[in-house]
């Protein structure tokens, strides 16, 4: 059975749409909740269809035999005889349960196992975010030593300070000592 105006189906239940709200098993844009209607003090009348059944709750469908059918909740909901209105049942016998009542194994288990799920995909992304991390670093490191190439040779027709770029970067040492040694064979030769 589809759901009824102003409302959609999530996994099986009817919902009220975006700007409607659920009052008394129905979909309005009021929010008056005063006001308890009467076909909800009974809402399981005989039926012939569900649009019969939608009018009083947008969980209640027209089901039954060929001869009587009548309006029920939804497979997996029971009526609220508070709220009035068919809700989510679990049928769980919850009376001899307390925040001290230990977990069943069950319980402990899933748990245990989420948390190793959860673990493992942490560990994954680490492992994704710190090689990032070494390409970034890399890159950067690269282009420091592009950059101080570039300036080194903007440079190099007034001094080389080997002291300076060094400290820039370690790997710049050799290709100092060429330029110092070619600055030297030109200041010999513009001294001859």
């Amino acid at each position: 059975e589809g759901c009824p105006p102003n409302s959609y189906c999530e996994w099986g239940i009817c919902e009220c749409d975006r700007n409607y709200q659920k009052h008394w098993g129905r979909c309005t844009k009021s929010s008056n909740t005063e006001v308890t209607p009467d076909d909800h003090q009974d809402p399981f009348k005989q039926c012939s269809q569900s649009l019969e059944c939608s009018q009083i709750d947008i969980n209640l469908v027209c089901l039954g035999g060929r001869v009587q059918k009548v309006c029920q909740c939804r497979k997996d909901m029971a009526w609220n005889s508070v709220l009035l209105e068919c809700q989510l049942f679990l049928n769980a016998q919850c009376q001899i349960i307390d925040e001290r009542t230990p977990p069943s194994l069950l319980v402990t288990s899933a748990v245990e196992h989420a948390k190793k799920d959860e673990k493992e995909h942490y560990d994954k992304e680490v492992v994704k975010m710190k090689k990032k991390h070494r390409i970034y670093c890399k890159e950067i490191t690269n282009n420091m030593t592009l950059q101080a190439h570039t300036n080194c040779n903007k440079q190099r027709e007034r001094c080389v300070k080997k002291d300076c770029l060094s400290k820039e970067n370690s790997k710049l040492d050799d290709y100092i000592k060429e330029l110092e040694e070619d600055m030297n064979v030109e200041e010999f030769e513009k001294g001859e």
